[in-house]
Protein backbone atom coordinates (compact mmCIF):
# COMPACT_ATOMS: atom_id res chain seq x y z
CA UNK A 1 0.00 0.00 0.00
CA UNK A 2 1.48 3.33 -1.05
CA UNK A 3 2.10 6.23 1.29
CA UNK A 4 -0.44 8.31 -0.63
CA UNK A 5 -3.13 5.67 -0.06
CA UNK A 6 -2.34 5.51 3.67
CA UNK A 7 -2.52 9.30 3.91
CA UNK A 8 -5.92 9.24 2.18
CA UNK A 9 -7.28 6.62 4.57
CA UNK A 10 -6.07 8.59 7.57
CA UNK A 11 -7.68 11.74 6.20
CA UNK A 12 -10.99 9.91 5.61
CA UNK A 13 -10.86 8.42 9.10
CA UNK A 14 -10.19 11.86 10.60
CA UNK A 15 -13.15 13.35 8.73
CA UNK A 16 -15.36 10.46 9.90
CA UNK A 17 -14.32 10.86 13.55
CA UNK A 18 -14.84 14.63 13.46
CA UNK A 19 -18.26 14.13 11.89
CA UNK A 20 -19.18 11.50 14.47
CA UNK A 21 -18.15 13.82 17.31
CA UNK A 22 -20.23 16.59 15.74
CA UNK A 23 -23.29 14.33 15.57
CA UNK A 24 -22.84 13.37 19.24
CA UNK A 25 -22.60 17.02 20.23
CA UNK A 26 -25.72 17.88 18.21
CA UNK A 27 -27.61 15.03 19.88
CA UNK A 28 -26.48 16.21 23.30
CA UNK A 29 -27.56 19.80 22.62
CA UNK A 30 -30.91 18.63 21.27
CA UNK A 31 -31.52 16.59 24.41
CA UNK A 32 -30.76 19.66 26.55
CA UNK A 33 -33.13 21.76 24.45
CA UNK A 34 -35.94 19.20 24.62
CA UNK A 35 -35.57 18.94 28.39
CA UNK A 36 -35.74 22.72 28.70
CA UNK A 37 -38.70 23.07 26.34
CA UNK A 38 -40.79 20.39 28.04
CA UNK A 39 -39.60 21.08 31.59
CA UNK A 40 -40.48 24.77 31.61
CA UNK A 41 -44.07 24.30 30.49
CA UNK A 42 -46.31 24.76 33.51
CA UNK A 43 -43.42 26.05 35.62
CA UNK A 44 -41.24 29.14 35.92
CA UNK A 45 -38.37 29.87 33.50
CA UNK A 46 -35.19 27.96 34.23
CA UNK A 47 -31.85 29.71 34.33
CA UNK A 48 -30.81 30.06 30.71
CA UNK A 49 -28.71 32.08 28.30
CA UNK A 50 -29.76 35.41 26.85
CA UNK A 51 -32.58 36.17 29.29
CA UNK A 52 -31.30 39.37 30.82
CA UNK A 53 -33.54 42.40 30.29
CA UNK A 54 -30.48 44.62 29.84
CA UNK A 55 -29.63 42.72 26.64
CA UNK A 56 -32.99 43.54 25.06
CA UNK A 57 -33.76 46.97 26.51
CA UNK A 58 -32.50 48.83 23.46
CA UNK A 59 -34.88 46.97 21.18
CA UNK A 60 -38.04 48.74 22.29
CA UNK A 61 -36.51 52.17 21.59
CA UNK A 62 -36.69 51.34 17.88
CA UNK A 63 -40.34 50.28 17.98
CA UNK A 64 -41.98 52.17 20.81
CA UNK A 65 -45.23 53.84 19.87
CA UNK A 66 -47.08 56.92 21.06
CA UNK A 67 -47.37 55.51 24.56
CA UNK A 68 -44.94 53.31 26.44
CA UNK A 69 -44.23 52.60 30.09
CA UNK A 70 -41.71 55.23 31.14
CA UNK A 71 -38.77 54.39 33.39
CA UNK A 72 -40.56 55.51 36.57
CA UNK A 73 -43.57 53.26 35.96
CA UNK A 74 -41.40 50.38 34.71
CA UNK A 75 -39.32 50.48 37.89
CA UNK A 76 -42.28 51.11 40.23
CA UNK A 77 -44.04 47.98 38.99
CA UNK A 78 -40.88 45.80 39.07
CA UNK A 79 -41.40 45.13 35.37
CA UNK A 80 -37.86 43.83 34.96
CA UNK A 81 -38.76 40.97 37.33
CA UNK A 82 -42.08 40.47 35.52
CA UNK A 83 -40.20 40.24 32.21
CA UNK A 84 -37.84 37.61 33.62
CA UNK A 85 -40.79 35.69 35.06
CA UNK A 86 -42.41 35.57 31.61
CA UNK A 87 -39.30 35.17 29.49
CA UNK A 88 -39.38 31.62 28.17
CA UNK A 89 -38.02 32.88 24.82
CA UNK A 90 -35.85 30.52 22.77
CA UNK A 91 -34.12 33.23 20.73
CA UNK A 92 -33.14 36.89 20.97
CA UNK A 93 -35.88 37.97 18.60
CA UNK A 94 -38.50 36.46 20.92
CA UNK A 95 -37.02 37.97 24.07
CA UNK A 96 -36.82 41.39 22.42
CA UNK A 97 -40.39 41.18 21.12
CA UNK A 98 -41.70 40.13 24.54
CA UNK A 99 -39.87 43.07 26.11
CA UNK A 100 -41.39 45.42 23.53
CA UNK A 101 -44.84 44.03 24.23
CA UNK A 102 -44.52 44.64 27.97
CA UNK A 103 -42.98 48.07 27.50
CA UNK A 104 -45.48 49.27 24.89
CA UNK A 105 -49.13 48.57 25.84
CA UNK A 106 -51.43 48.70 22.82
CA UNK A 107 -54.82 50.35 22.48
CA UNK A 108 -56.06 48.14 19.63
CA UNK A 109 -58.17 45.13 20.55
CA UNK A 110 -57.44 43.36 17.23
CA UNK A 111 -53.70 43.16 17.98
CA UNK A 112 -54.43 41.70 21.40
CA UNK A 113 -56.92 39.27 19.89
CA UNK A 114 -54.28 37.89 17.51
CA UNK A 115 -51.74 37.48 20.33
CA UNK A 116 -54.39 35.72 22.39
CA UNK A 117 -55.28 33.35 19.55
CA UNK A 118 -51.64 32.46 18.86
CA UNK A 119 -50.96 31.84 22.57
CA UNK A 120 -54.14 29.79 22.87
CA UNK A 121 -53.17 27.70 19.84
CA UNK A 122 -49.74 27.01 21.35
CA UNK A 123 -51.35 25.88 24.59
CA UNK A 124 -53.72 23.50 22.81
CA UNK A 125 -51.20 21.96 20.39
CA UNK A 126 -48.22 20.67 22.31
CA UNK A 127 -46.60 19.03 19.25
CA UNK A 128 -46.72 22.26 17.25
CA UNK A 129 -45.46 24.23 20.26
CA UNK A 130 -42.54 21.83 20.70
CA UNK A 131 -41.55 21.87 17.02
CA UNK A 132 -41.60 25.67 16.83
CA UNK A 133 -39.73 25.98 20.12
CA UNK A 134 -36.96 23.68 18.86
CA UNK A 135 -36.61 25.65 15.62
CA UNK A 136 -36.44 28.91 17.59
CA UNK A 137 -33.97 27.39 20.05
CA UNK A 138 -31.58 26.66 17.17
CA UNK A 139 -31.60 30.37 16.27
CA UNK A 140 -30.37 31.19 19.77
CA UNK A 141 -29.30 34.49 21.30
CA UNK A 142 -27.09 37.34 20.13
CA UNK A 143 -25.32 37.84 23.42
CA UNK A 144 -24.49 41.17 25.00
CA UNK A 145 -26.58 43.55 22.89
CA UNK A 146 -30.03 43.62 21.33
CA UNK A 147 -30.25 42.56 17.69
CA UNK A 148 -31.57 46.02 16.80
CA UNK A 149 -28.35 47.49 18.23
CA UNK A 150 -26.22 45.11 16.16
CA UNK A 151 -28.07 46.14 13.00
CA UNK A 152 -27.50 49.79 13.85
CA UNK A 153 -23.78 49.17 14.46
CA UNK A 154 -23.43 48.06 10.81
CA UNK A 155 -23.95 51.69 9.81
CA UNK A 156 -20.60 52.52 11.44
CA UNK A 157 -18.81 50.67 8.64
CA UNK A 158 -19.99 53.12 6.00
CA UNK A 159 -20.08 52.28 2.29
CA UNK A 160 -17.65 49.48 1.34
CA UNK A 161 -16.88 48.75 -2.30
CA UNK A 162 -15.33 45.62 -3.83
CA UNK A 163 -13.82 47.59 -6.72
CA UNK A 164 -10.33 47.81 -5.22
CA UNK A 165 -10.32 44.08 -4.34
CA UNK A 166 -11.39 43.13 -7.87
CA UNK A 167 -8.79 45.52 -9.37
CA UNK A 168 -5.96 43.99 -7.30
CA UNK A 169 -7.10 40.48 -8.23
CA UNK A 170 -7.05 41.44 -11.92
CA UNK A 171 -3.39 42.48 -11.59
CA UNK A 172 -2.60 38.80 -11.02
CA UNK A 173 -3.51 38.15 -14.69
CA UNK A 174 -0.67 40.19 -16.29
CA UNK A 175 1.70 39.04 -13.52
CA UNK A 176 1.05 35.40 -14.38
CA UNK A 177 1.27 36.18 -18.09
CA UNK A 178 4.70 37.79 -17.57
CA UNK A 179 5.96 34.55 -16.03
CA UNK A 180 5.98 33.07 -19.52
CA UNK A 181 7.50 36.15 -21.18
CA UNK A 182 9.84 37.56 -18.54
CA UNK A 183 9.91 35.30 -15.46
CA UNK A 184 11.94 37.75 -13.35
CA UNK A 185 9.52 40.66 -13.76
CA UNK A 186 6.54 38.31 -13.52
CA UNK A 187 7.69 36.84 -10.19
CA UNK A 188 8.46 40.33 -8.81
CA UNK A 189 5.04 41.68 -9.83
CA UNK A 190 3.28 38.58 -8.52
CA UNK A 191 5.12 38.86 -5.20
CA UNK A 192 4.34 42.60 -4.92
CA UNK A 193 0.61 42.09 -5.52
CA UNK A 194 0.56 39.21 -3.04
CA UNK A 195 2.27 41.26 -0.32
CA UNK A 196 -0.08 44.23 -0.82
CA UNK A 197 -3.14 41.98 -0.74
CA UNK A 198 -2.01 40.19 2.42
CA UNK A 199 -1.22 43.47 4.22
CA UNK A 200 -4.55 45.07 3.31
CA UNK A 201 -6.36 41.80 4.07
CA UNK A 202 -5.48 41.74 7.75
CA UNK A 203 -6.26 45.43 8.16
CA UNK A 204 -9.75 45.13 6.66
CA UNK A 205 -10.39 41.77 8.31
CA UNK A 206 -9.78 43.42 11.69
CA UNK A 207 -12.33 46.11 10.84
CA UNK A 208 -14.93 43.58 9.70
CA UNK A 209 -14.58 40.93 12.42
CA UNK A 210 -16.58 42.73 15.17
CA UNK A 211 -19.60 42.90 12.86
CA UNK A 212 -19.67 39.21 11.99
CA UNK A 213 -21.81 38.47 15.06
CA UNK A 214 -24.59 40.47 13.40
CA UNK A 215 -24.22 38.52 10.17
CA UNK A 216 -24.06 35.21 12.01
CA UNK A 217 -27.32 35.92 13.81
CA UNK A 218 -29.08 37.08 10.64
CA UNK A 219 -28.00 33.82 8.97
CA UNK A 220 -29.32 31.77 11.89
CA UNK A 221 -32.49 33.83 11.73
CA UNK A 222 -32.97 33.07 8.02
CA UNK A 223 -32.34 29.36 8.51
CA UNK A 224 -34.58 29.29 11.56
CA UNK A 225 -37.30 31.16 9.68
CA UNK A 226 -37.12 28.53 6.93
CA UNK A 227 -37.74 25.81 9.50
CA UNK A 228 -40.54 27.80 11.16
CA UNK A 229 -42.21 28.34 7.80
CA UNK A 230 -41.95 24.61 7.03
CA UNK A 231 -43.63 23.80 10.35
CA UNK A 232 -46.42 26.30 9.69
CA UNK A 233 -46.87 24.92 6.17
CA UNK A 234 -47.28 21.40 7.52
CA UNK A 235 -49.69 22.55 10.24
CA UNK A 236 -51.88 24.23 7.64
CA UNK A 237 -51.68 21.29 5.22
CA UNK A 238 -52.72 18.64 7.73
CA UNK A 239 -55.83 20.66 8.62
CA UNK A 240 -55.32 20.64 12.40
CA UNK A 241 -55.28 24.43 12.56
CA UNK A 242 -58.78 24.61 11.12
CA UNK A 243 -60.17 23.00 14.26
CA UNK A 244 -58.88 25.89 16.40
CA UNK A 245 -60.45 29.26 17.11
CA UNK A 246 -62.04 31.04 14.12
CA UNK A 247 -59.40 33.13 12.39
CA UNK A 248 -56.31 31.25 13.57
CA UNK A 249 -55.71 29.77 10.10
CA UNK A 250 -55.71 33.28 8.59
CA UNK A 251 -53.10 34.37 11.15
CA UNK A 252 -50.88 31.42 10.25
CA UNK A 253 -51.25 32.13 6.54
CA UNK A 254 -50.26 35.75 7.17
CA UNK A 255 -47.05 34.69 8.93
CA UNK A 256 -46.32 32.13 6.20
CA UNK A 257 -46.53 34.88 3.60
CA UNK A 258 -44.31 37.27 5.55
CA UNK A 259 -41.65 34.62 6.18
CA UNK A 260 -41.68 33.40 2.57
CA UNK A 261 -41.29 36.94 1.21
CA UNK A 262 -38.48 37.92 3.57
CA UNK A 263 -36.57 34.65 3.13
CA UNK A 264 -36.70 35.08 -0.64
CA UNK A 265 -35.54 38.70 -0.47
CA UNK A 266 -32.57 37.73 1.72
CA UNK A 267 -31.52 34.75 -0.39
CA UNK A 268 -28.45 36.52 -1.80
CA UNK A 269 -27.30 37.27 1.74
CA UNK A 270 -27.33 33.58 2.61
CA UNK A 271 -25.72 32.19 -0.57
CA UNK A 272 -22.02 31.32 -0.07
CA UNK A 273 -22.15 33.13 3.29
CA UNK A 274 -19.72 30.65 4.85
CA UNK A 275 -16.92 32.28 2.86
CA UNK A 276 -17.31 35.51 4.85
CA UNK A 277 -18.19 33.84 8.16
CA UNK A 278 -14.87 31.94 8.13
CA UNK A 279 -13.18 35.26 8.98
CA UNK A 280 -14.40 34.84 12.57
CA UNK A 281 -12.03 31.87 13.05
CA UNK A 282 -8.73 33.52 14.05
CA UNK A 283 -6.77 30.28 13.87
CA UNK A 284 -8.03 29.36 10.45
CA UNK A 285 -8.79 25.80 9.39
CA UNK A 286 -6.78 22.81 10.57
CA UNK A 287 -7.07 20.52 7.52
CA UNK A 288 -4.97 20.79 4.35
CA UNK A 289 -7.89 22.12 2.32
CA UNK A 290 -8.73 24.66 5.06
CA UNK A 291 -5.14 25.90 5.10
CA UNK A 292 -5.12 26.19 1.30
CA UNK A 293 -8.42 28.11 1.40
CA UNK A 294 -7.03 30.46 4.07
CA UNK A 295 -4.14 31.37 1.78
CA UNK A 296 -6.52 31.90 -1.14
CA UNK A 297 -8.61 34.28 1.00
CA UNK A 298 -5.54 36.28 1.93
CA UNK A 299 -4.36 36.42 -1.66
CA UNK A 300 -7.71 37.07 -3.35
CA UNK A 301 -9.81 38.68 -0.54
CA UNK A 302 -12.67 36.28 -1.25
CA UNK A 303 -14.14 36.56 2.24
CA UNK A 304 -13.80 40.36 2.33
CA UNK A 305 -15.67 40.68 -0.95
CA UNK A 306 -18.42 38.38 0.29
CA UNK A 307 -18.58 40.37 3.51
CA UNK A 308 -19.03 43.62 1.59
CA UNK A 309 -21.70 42.02 -0.57
CA UNK A 310 -23.57 40.79 2.55
CA UNK A 311 -23.28 44.26 4.09
CA UNK A 312 -24.77 45.79 0.94
CA UNK A 313 -27.68 43.32 1.03
CA UNK A 314 -28.39 44.04 4.71
CA UNK A 315 -28.46 47.77 4.03
CA UNK A 316 -30.65 47.47 0.96
CA UNK A 317 -32.93 44.89 2.58
CA UNK A 318 -32.94 46.35 6.09
CA UNK A 319 -36.75 46.50 6.17
CA UNK A 320 -36.98 42.80 5.27
CA UNK A 321 -34.45 41.85 7.96
CA UNK A 322 -36.39 43.74 10.62
CA UNK A 323 -39.72 42.37 9.39
CA UNK A 324 -38.34 38.82 9.55
CA UNK A 325 -37.02 39.41 13.06
CA UNK A 326 -40.38 40.84 14.13
CA UNK A 327 -42.36 37.91 12.68
CA UNK A 328 -40.15 35.25 14.24
CA UNK A 329 -39.99 37.21 17.49
CA UNK A 330 -43.77 37.57 17.70
CA UNK A 331 -44.26 33.81 17.31
CA UNK A 332 -41.68 33.18 20.04
CA UNK A 333 -43.22 35.82 22.32
CA UNK A 334 -46.69 34.29 21.89
CA UNK A 335 -45.26 30.91 22.87
CA UNK A 336 -43.91 32.70 25.98
CA UNK A 337 -47.45 33.88 26.72
CA UNK A 338 -48.67 30.28 26.43
CA UNK A 339 -45.99 29.12 28.87
CA UNK A 340 -46.82 31.98 31.24
CA UNK A 341 -50.52 31.11 31.19
CA UNK A 342 -49.76 27.45 31.86
CA UNK A 343 -47.67 28.43 34.90
CA UNK A 344 -50.43 30.52 36.53
CA UNK A 345 -52.88 29.21 39.09
CA UNK A 346 -55.62 31.00 37.15
CA UNK A 347 -55.88 33.68 34.49
CA UNK A 348 -58.46 35.47 32.38
CA UNK A 349 -58.63 37.36 29.14
CA UNK A 350 -59.45 41.04 29.76
CA UNK A 351 -62.69 42.73 28.79
CA UNK A 352 -62.27 46.26 27.45
CA UNK A 353 -65.99 47.05 27.36
CA UNK A 354 -66.07 48.95 30.66
CA UNK A 355 -66.55 52.70 30.14
CA UNK A 356 -64.53 53.83 33.17
CA UNK A 357 -62.91 52.49 36.31
CA UNK A 358 -61.67 48.99 37.01
CA UNK A 359 -63.47 45.77 37.82
CA UNK A 360 -61.51 42.70 38.90
CA UNK A 361 -62.36 39.46 40.69
CA UNK A 362 -59.77 37.44 42.59
CA UNK A 363 -56.89 39.49 41.21
CA UNK A 364 -53.41 38.47 42.39
CA UNK A 365 -49.74 39.27 41.76
CA UNK A 366 -47.92 36.60 39.68
CA UNK A 367 -44.54 37.19 41.35
CA UNK A 368 -45.78 36.25 44.83
CA UNK A 369 -45.36 32.64 45.88
CA UNK A 370 -48.55 32.56 47.98
CA UNK A 371 -50.59 35.56 46.79
CA UNK A 372 -53.79 36.76 48.46
CA UNK A 373 -56.53 37.38 45.90
CA UNK A 374 -58.59 40.55 46.11
CA UNK A 375 -61.57 41.90 44.19
CA UNK A 376 -62.64 45.43 43.40
CA UNK A 377 -65.32 47.08 41.27
CA UNK A 378 -65.19 50.85 41.13
CA UNK A 379 -65.97 53.73 38.80
CA UNK A 380 -64.45 56.31 41.14
CA UNK A 381 -60.90 56.85 42.28
CA UNK A 382 -59.70 54.59 45.09
CA UNK A 383 -58.02 55.80 48.29
CA UNK A 384 -56.43 53.06 50.40
CA UNK A 385 -55.42 53.41 54.04
CA UNK A 386 -53.80 51.06 56.52
CA UNK A 387 -50.58 50.58 58.45
CA UNK A 388 -47.17 49.81 57.02
CA UNK A 389 -46.74 46.29 55.60
CA UNK A 390 -50.50 45.74 55.55
CA UNK A 391 -50.64 45.34 51.75
CA UNK A 392 -51.40 48.81 50.34
CA UNK A 393 -48.42 49.10 47.99
CA UNK A 394 -48.67 45.50 46.84
CA UNK A 395 -52.34 45.98 45.96
CA UNK A 396 -51.54 49.12 43.94
CA UNK A 397 -48.85 47.20 42.03
CA UNK A 398 -51.22 44.26 41.48
CA UNK A 399 -53.95 46.40 39.91
CA UNK A 400 -51.42 48.35 37.84
CA UNK A 401 -49.74 45.16 36.61
CA UNK A 402 -53.14 43.66 35.79
CA UNK A 403 -53.89 46.66 33.57
CA UNK A 404 -50.49 46.43 31.87
CA UNK A 405 -50.73 42.68 31.23
CA UNK A 406 -54.25 43.14 29.88
CA UNK A 407 -53.00 45.53 27.19
CA UNK A 408 -49.79 43.67 26.37
CA UNK A 409 -50.13 39.89 26.63
CA UNK A 410 -53.93 39.71 26.97
CA UNK A 411 -53.47 37.67 30.15
CA UNK A 412 -54.49 38.84 33.64
CA UNK A 413 -53.89 36.77 36.81
CA UNK A 414 -57.52 36.99 37.95
CA UNK A 415 -60.91 35.34 37.59
CA UNK A 416 -62.12 38.35 35.59
CA UNK A 417 -60.78 41.78 34.68
CA UNK A 418 -62.60 44.64 32.96
CA UNK A 419 -61.40 48.16 32.18
CA UNK A 420 -61.19 50.56 29.25
CA UNK A 421 -57.91 51.15 27.44
CA UNK A 422 -55.66 53.15 29.75
CA UNK A 423 -52.21 54.68 29.71
CA UNK A 424 -50.76 53.31 32.94
CA UNK A 425 -48.50 55.63 34.95
CA UNK A 426 -47.27 55.61 38.54
CA UNK A 427 -45.47 57.54 41.25
CA UNK A 428 -44.55 55.00 43.91
CA UNK A 429 -41.00 53.80 44.56
CA UNK A 430 -39.23 57.15 44.18
CA UNK A 431 -35.97 58.20 45.82
CA UNK A 432 -33.63 61.18 46.12
CA UNK A 433 -31.74 62.05 42.94
CA UNK A 434 -28.21 62.32 44.34
CA UNK A 435 -26.57 62.81 40.94
CA UNK A 436 -29.06 65.47 39.88
CA UNK A 437 -28.96 67.10 43.32
CA UNK A 438 -32.73 66.94 43.85
CA UNK A 439 -34.46 66.10 47.13
CA UNK A 440 -37.11 63.40 47.40
CA UNK A 441 -39.84 66.06 47.45
CA UNK A 442 -38.61 67.61 44.18
CA UNK A 443 -38.40 64.17 42.53
CA UNK A 444 -41.91 63.37 43.72
CA UNK A 445 -43.61 66.55 42.53
CA UNK A 446 -41.95 66.17 39.13
CA UNK A 447 -43.26 62.61 38.90
CA UNK A 448 -46.79 63.72 39.82
CA UNK A 449 -46.64 66.66 37.39
CA UNK A 450 -45.87 64.32 34.49
CA UNK A 451 -49.06 62.36 35.30
CA UNK A 452 -51.15 65.54 35.39
CA UNK A 453 -49.63 66.69 32.09
CA UNK A 454 -50.52 63.34 30.47
CA UNK A 455 -54.24 63.93 31.00
CA UNK A 456 -56.31 65.20 28.12
CA UNK A 457 -54.77 63.02 25.42
CA UNK A 458 -56.61 60.40 23.35
CA UNK A 459 -56.78 57.73 26.04
CA UNK A 460 -57.30 58.34 29.78
CA UNK A 461 -54.54 57.79 32.33
CA UNK A 462 -54.75 55.11 35.00
CA UNK A 463 -52.33 56.28 37.69
CA UNK A 464 -51.07 54.81 40.94
CA UNK A 465 -49.69 56.98 43.73
CA UNK A 466 -48.16 55.66 46.95
CA UNK A 467 -47.98 58.08 49.89
CA UNK A 468 -48.40 61.32 47.98
CA UNK A 469 -45.99 64.11 49.03
CA UNK A 470 -44.44 62.06 51.81
CA UNK A 471 -41.35 64.23 51.49
CA UNK A 472 -42.74 67.30 53.28
CA UNK A 473 -44.34 68.34 56.59
CA UNK A 474 -47.78 67.15 57.73
CA UNK A 475 -49.77 70.38 57.32
CA UNK A 476 -48.52 71.21 53.83
CA UNK A 477 -48.63 67.55 52.80
CA UNK A 478 -52.34 67.17 53.59
CA UNK A 479 -53.24 70.55 52.08
CA UNK A 480 -51.31 70.02 48.84
CA UNK A 481 -51.94 66.30 48.42
CA UNK A 482 -55.70 66.72 48.81
CA UNK A 483 -55.73 69.19 45.90
CA UNK A 484 -53.37 67.08 43.77
CA UNK A 485 -55.43 63.92 44.34
CA UNK A 486 -58.59 65.83 43.48
CA UNK A 487 -56.91 66.89 40.22
CA UNK A 488 -56.20 63.22 39.48
CA UNK A 489 -59.90 62.51 38.99
CA UNK A 490 -62.41 63.02 36.20
CA UNK A 491 -62.75 61.72 32.68
CA UNK A 492 -59.07 62.12 31.78
CA UNK A 493 -57.36 60.52 34.81
CA UNK A 494 -58.38 57.65 37.07
CA UNK A 495 -56.34 57.27 40.26
CA UNK A 496 -55.54 54.60 42.84
CA UNK A 497 -53.70 56.11 45.82
CA UNK A 498 -52.42 54.84 49.17
CA UNK A 499 -51.94 57.06 52.20
CA UNK A 500 -51.44 57.09 55.96
CA UNK A 501 -53.27 60.39 56.27
CA UNK A 502 -56.80 59.57 57.43
CA UNK A 503 -57.67 63.25 56.96
CA UNK A 504 -57.53 62.73 53.20
CA UNK A 505 -60.27 60.12 53.34
CA UNK A 506 -62.65 62.79 54.69
CA UNK A 507 -61.46 65.63 52.44
CA UNK A 508 -61.77 63.50 49.28
CA UNK A 509 -64.78 61.31 50.04
CA UNK A 510 -66.76 62.93 47.18
CA UNK A 511 -64.05 61.96 44.67
CA UNK A 512 -62.64 58.68 45.97
CA UNK A 513 -63.99 55.43 47.36
CA UNK A 514 -62.30 54.46 50.60
CA UNK A 515 -60.75 51.03 51.09
CA UNK A 516 -58.31 49.78 53.70
CA UNK A 517 -56.11 46.95 54.87
CA UNK A 518 -55.79 46.10 58.54
CA UNK A 519 -53.62 44.08 60.85
CA UNK A 520 -54.20 42.14 64.05
CA UNK A 521 -52.06 42.49 67.18
CA UNK A 522 -52.54 39.67 69.61
CA UNK A 523 -50.36 38.23 72.39
CA UNK A 524 -47.53 40.55 71.50
CA UNK A 525 -47.49 39.50 67.85
CA UNK A 526 -48.72 41.17 64.66
CA UNK A 527 -50.35 39.45 61.68
CA UNK A 528 -51.80 40.58 58.33
CA UNK A 529 -54.43 38.90 56.18
CA UNK A 530 -53.85 41.27 53.20
CA UNK A 531 -57.57 41.34 52.39
CA UNK A 532 -58.97 44.54 50.90
CA UNK A 533 -61.92 45.94 52.88
CA UNK A 534 -64.31 48.79 52.20
CA UNK A 535 -64.14 52.01 54.21
CA UNK A 536 -61.30 53.91 55.82
CA UNK A 537 -58.90 52.37 58.32
CA UNK A 538 -60.11 52.72 61.92
CA UNK A 539 -57.29 51.20 63.94
CA UNK A 540 -54.26 53.11 65.28
CA UNK A 541 -51.67 50.41 65.70
CA UNK A 542 -48.45 52.23 64.75
CA UNK A 543 -47.64 53.09 68.37
CA UNK A 544 -48.61 49.63 69.57
CA UNK A 545 -46.11 48.22 67.10
CA UNK A 546 -43.38 49.97 69.09
CA UNK A 547 -44.37 47.85 72.06
CA UNK A 548 -44.41 44.69 69.94
CA UNK A 549 -40.85 45.46 68.81
CA UNK A 550 -39.66 45.83 72.42
CA UNK A 551 -39.48 49.62 72.86
CA UNK A 552 -39.42 50.99 76.40
CA UNK A 553 -42.95 50.98 77.88
CA UNK A 554 -42.68 54.61 79.00
CA UNK A 555 -41.87 55.69 75.43
CA UNK A 556 -44.93 53.83 74.19
CA UNK A 557 -47.22 55.19 76.94
CA UNK A 558 -46.17 58.81 76.42
CA UNK A 559 -46.58 58.47 72.63
CA UNK A 560 -50.15 57.22 73.15
CA UNK A 561 -50.91 60.14 75.50
CA UNK A 562 -49.60 62.67 72.96
CA UNK A 563 -51.69 61.15 70.18
CA UNK A 564 -54.86 61.10 72.27
CA UNK A 565 -54.35 64.72 73.37
CA UNK A 566 -53.91 65.83 69.74
CA UNK A 567 -57.07 64.02 68.64
CA UNK A 568 -59.00 65.69 71.47
CA UNK A 569 -57.62 69.25 71.15
CA UNK A 570 -56.11 69.46 67.64
CA UNK A 571 -52.85 70.73 69.16
CA UNK A 572 -49.50 69.11 69.83
CA UNK A 573 -48.33 69.68 73.39
CA UNK A 574 -45.47 67.91 75.15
Amino acid sequence: MSGLTIFGLIALLSVFLVGLQGLREQKKQRAIAEKLITGEYGGTPMENRGRDGAAVEGSYLHARKDFFLDDITWNDLDMELVFRRMNYARCSAGAEELYRMLRCPVMEEEILRQRDMLADCMMERSALRGQLSMALYEIGFTGKYALEDYLDYLDDLGQRSNAKHILMDLVYVPAIALLFVNPGIGIALLFLVLVINIMTYFKEKGEANPYLVSFAYILRMIRGAEKVKGILDKACRDGSIKTGAPGIEEIFVKYQGVLEKDIKELGSFKNFSQVAMSMSNPAGGSGPFDILFDYLKMALHLDLMKFNQMLKVVRQKDAYVRELVSAVGTLDACICIAYFRASLESFCRPDFGKKCGVSAKELYHPLLEHPVKNSIDTEKGVLITGSNASGKSTFLKTVALGAVLAQTVCTVPAKSFSAPFYRVMSSMALRDDLIGGESYFMVEIRALKRVLDAGGEKYPVLCFVDEVLRGTNTVERIAASSRILQSLTGDEIFCFAATHDIELTHLLEDYYENYHFEETIEDGDISFNYLLKKGRAQSRNAIRLLEVMGYDKQVVREAEMLAERFLATGEWKA
